[in-house]
């Protein structure tokens, strides 16, 4: 009986992993989605270096965020 709950768990830790690997492919895409916009509206004149060190530190913190909710599996 033990061995087949060893198992389950194994198997919930795998899938939790590939759940883990699919976030970050993801965030690595916005992550150059956001950094595209952010140049471009800078790129414009709409943000200045203000603006852009709080967007940029806005980020940074959601993302920190995000990979602490994702440590929780």
């Amino acid at each position: 009986m033990p061995k087949k709950r060893k198992k389950a768990k194994a198997a919930e830790i795998y899938a939790c992993c590939h759940d883990e690997i699919d976030h970050y492919e993801r965030g690595k895409a916005l992550k150059w989605i956001a950094i595209g916009l952010v140049l471009v509206m800078f790129g414009f004149g709409y943000i200045t270096m203000e603006m852009l060190a709080l967007i940029v530190g806005a980020i940074y913190c959601l993302v920190g965020i995000v990979k602490m909710m994702g440590k929780n599996c």
